[in-house]
Parts: C-alpha cells; sequence; structure tokens
C-alpha cells in the first residue's frame, strides 16, 4: 500500500498537496497513489467522494496506515496539507525545523497570509458573479476591483519580502537556502494570474522565484501528470510591471483552480 492516496482535479488548487508528492518521491522515496476527480462529470459530489470527502471538493489526501489499527484517515485544504507534508516529512526540509525561531514564526505568517488573503482574493475576482449571486455588473466590478487591489498588495509585499533573498522563507541548511512550502504555494498561485495583464511574474523578485521553482524535476512530473493547458509557463512572460499598479484582465478564468 503507498503511503498516500490524493485525490485531485488538474489546474486546481490541488496543484499544491500533487507537486509536494511529487517532490518528496524524487528525492526522499515517498509513495502515493492519485485520482483524478472529474468535475464534468460532477464526481466531487458523488456520494463516493463524499464519503472521503464530504465537503466535496479538491483536494482529498489519504494517509495510509495513519492511526494505530492501521486504518487510514482523509484529510483537506490545500494550505493543510501543505504544512502537513513538511511536518510529516521534516527530512525534506520543506519547513524551517526550530520552531522556536524567527524563521519558523515568519513560514507560518507566509502560509496563513498566502491561505487568507491571496487565495480568496482571487477566487473573488473570477467568481465575482457567483458569489455576488448578481448578474449586475456594477456589483460584479466593485468585486473585481476590490480584489486587484487586494491581489496587487499581496504581489507588493511577497515581491518585497523575496528582496536579497531566494525564497520566502529563511530556510539554510547545511549552507545552502532550501525552499519551504509556501514556495511552491506561490508558484501555483502565480500561474492563476497567467492571464491578468499583470501577472505575478511581472514583479521582479516574484519572476526568479517562479523560474527558480519550476526548474525543479517535480514541476517537470506535475505538469505532465496534470496535462496543464499552459506546458510552456512561464516562458514568454517575461516583462515585468512596477508594483504599483495590477489593471487586471478578465482573463480566461479555470473553472476548477478554487476549488480548495
Amino acid at each position: 500500500m503507498p503511503d498516500y492516496t490524493l485525490y485531485y482535479h488538474s489546474g486546481s488548487a490541488s496543484m499544491i498537496p500533487h507537486w509536494l508528492l511529487l517532490e518528496l518521491s524524487h528525492f526522499h522515496g515517498i509513495t502515493f497513489d492519485t485520482h483524478s476527480v472529474d468535475f464534468s462529470t460532477g464526481a466531487q459530489k458523488s456520494e463516493e467522494y463524499l464519503a472521503i470527502n464530504p465537503k466535496g471538493v479538491v483536494p482529498t489526501l489519504v494517509i495510509h496506515n495513519n492511526n494505530n489499527d492501521g486504518s487510514s484517515s482523509s484529510y483537506t485544504e490545500s494550505a493543510a496539507l501543505a504544512l502537513l507534508l513538511a511536518a510529516r516529512h521534516p527530512e525534506a526540509h520543506l519547513a524551517p525545523q526550530d520552531t522556536q525561531s524567527p524563521q519558523y514564526a515568519k513560514y507560518i505568517e507566509t502560509m496563513v497570509y498566502l491561505a487568507n488573503t491571496v487565495q480568496p482574493s482571487m477566487r473573488d475576482w473570477f467568481y465575482a458573479s457567483v458569489d455576488a449571486q448578481s448578474t449586475s455588473e456594477p456589483v460584479i466590478a466593485a468585486i473585481k476591483q476590490m480584489a486587484a487591489r487586494r491581489i496587487r498588495s499581496a504581489w507588493d509585499l511577497l515581491d518585497r519580502q523575496l528582496q536579497d533573498q531566494p525564497y520566502l522563507v529563511q530556510n539554510v541548511v547545511d549552507g545552502v537556502w532550501q525552499p519551504t512550502v509556501a514556495d511552491f504555494i506561490v508558484v501555483v498561485l502565480a500561474r492563476w494570474s497567467r492571464n491578468f495583464e499583470e501577472h505575478a511574474i511581472r514583479w521582479k523578485n516574484l519572476d526568479g522565484l517562479v523560474r527558480r521553482m519550476t526548474s525543479r524535476d517535480s514541476w517537470v512530473a506535475l505538469k505532465a501528470k496534470e496535462t496543464l493547458d499552459d506546458p510552456d509557463w512561464p516562458l514568454g512572460l517575461g516583462e515585468r510591471a512596477t508594483p504599483s499598479s495590477c489593471k487586471l484582465l478578465h482573463g480566461e478564468p479555470i473553472s476548477s483552480a478554487f476549488r480548495d
């Protein structure tokens, strides 16, 4: 039996644990299976899937042999799964090891910011009409304008956080900087912004982070596993903007991207 089973949908928030599992498999030998959840057929709302995840969303991560009796347990929420995988595999150094250190405090702060501010803001942009339950253009425009301000502020803040360092949080092992799970999450969020006029990697330091992370073997494997519709991303998106404006285009929403 594998260590884990992941239920995912291509391009969605489940990319985060999927990428981390591939990273752990490639470098640290963990084993996992995957099951693709077909949203077009409503599989995420089926009785079979709801028995595993009553929320009816992805991702769901099943940890096998997780209890004293050898049974399995299921967990949800992409950021929570990232934190969980980092904690379960300290040998991967996906989080600062000293939980009393300022670096660990910054790590937790960054993770909560990404989960509570950045990801919901992007969802507000793509699903303004759905969440507003309105067809009123002024109402939808107001929601998108508010989301755009928060997204711009997020890119500004994260770009400053990356100033003079390769990753979001200081996580140095044997003199070498290592990414934390926060860096994996930011890359997925940056990809979601690819159809924005001023996408994340127009910010210089975010651009560097994205290109650094997407050069990893685990990212190459993720693209192949999920058959993403933009396999060359982030190539060709080199033009940067000053971090003072964030005029977003409608773009083509990724219908499943924000199903956490």
